[in-house]
């Protein structure tokens, strides 16, 4: 807060300090301050009217503060800066009061003088009281050089060129104030809406990001199968190449196989044509045999031992008629035991 803003404030407590002087109440300055401007005023003005009630002297002195109020505070409370011309007028103005009040403090309170503000001009009791106060400034006097002139290095005995001085210095730190905090503010919004961007734009990038990432999620699990696949194949061609070293290896012994079964079958080619030359066929003389031994004599039947025909400790064949020829033990030492050989004897041979 400025000196300047300090200086509208206690304008309004000088009233309101007055007000409890006079009648002994706490009316909550503070609290009043920080209602707005137009309540604050309605405030004052029943203040004046009720500490003026039975003594209305310093009626004249308390509107003119209020005025200053009135007038100045919402200019002062102003953020924007102002024209200079704006500036000017309350710095004249407020130097026109502290000359003022000056003036009714070297006055008795019995004596008046013309005060002129608001382009008007307003007959004032000076502060001086009599003998009966020893000469001392009354109490709207008092609260003035208290709240108003010490707080800002101010007293009745300041001269003109002083004052002058010291409200100047007021405005014109105030106006830089206000310019800087313009600028800043001006600036903080600036870079609010440059913030606000970047956060829609971070808003934007972000949903940029999810939506790689979820891509990025699905080119994984993409390469992921397509390596599946490719080990997968990898699997399939080992496993391919191992029934084609198989299917190899059986080619060869298939190969060998026909060579085998070529060599076999031009050895029975060649048993064929040996059989078939051959003057007595195994075939022929096995399925005659029966028929020729029945009824021809002409078999070639060779006489002999034959053995493993008869069980053993039996001196005869099978029963029944197998063969048409007698058949006769032959016994020897040398025969092996458990065999009998025989002997077939055709009929009407004279061989043994």
């Amino acid at each position: 807060m400025s000196d300047l803003k300090r200086m509208m404030r206690a304008l309004a407590v000088s009233i309101i300090r007055y007000n409890e002087a006079q009648t002994e109440k706490n009316q909550s300055a503070l609290s009043r301050l920080k209602k707005p401007h137009d309540e604050l005023i309605s405030d004052l003005e029943e203040l004046i009217k009720e500490a003026t009630q039975s003594y209305d002297s310093r009626t004249p002195v308390l509107n003119y503060l209020l005025y200053l109020i009135k007038k100045f505070k919402p200019m002062v409370d102003e953020t924007k800066p102002l024209d200079d011309t704006h500036y000017q007028e309350i710095e004249n103005n407020l130097v026109d009061f502290i000359l003022n009040m000056k003036k009714l403090r070297e006055l008795s309170h019995s004596d008046k003088t013309n005060i002129e503000y608001d382009g008007k001009k307003e007959a004032m009791f000076g502060f001086i009281r009599g003998v009966l106060k020893s000469y001392t400034p009354c109490i709207s006097a008092q609260i003035i050089e208290k709240i108003i002139f010490i707080p800002f290095e101010l007293e009745f005995s300041t001269s003109e060129a002083g004052v002058r001085e010291t409200i100047k210095a007021l405005v014109e730190a105030h106006k830089t104030e206000v310019r800087e905090n313009y600028d800043l503010q001006a600036k903080d919004e600036s870079l609010e809406a440059e913030n606000k961007q970047l956060k829609e734009r971070n808003g934007k990038l972000f949903l940029a990001v999810q939506e790689k990432e979820e891509e990025l999620k699905r080119l994984q699990a993409k390469h992921s199968a397509l390596e599946a696949t490719h080990l997968s194949s990898i699997e399939n061609e080992n496993r391919l190449r191992e029934l084609e070293g198989k299917f190899a290896e059986l080619s060869v012994v298939n190969e060998e196989n026909k060579n085998k079964l070529s060599l076999l079958q031009q050895e029975n080619a060649e048993l064929k044509e040996k059989f078939d030359a051959s003057p007595v066929k195994t075939t022929s003389l096995t399925r005659d045999l029966p028929g020729q031994i029945g009824e021809s004599p002409a078999l070639p039947i060779i006489p002999g031992s034959y053995t493993r025909l008869l069980g053993p400790h039996r001196n005869s064949l099978f029963p029944g008629t197998f063969f048409h020829y007698p058949v006769t033990p032959i016994l020897s030492p040398s025969t092996p035991i458990g065999v009998t050989p025989f002997s077939l004897t055709p009929k009407g041979s004279d061989t043994p």
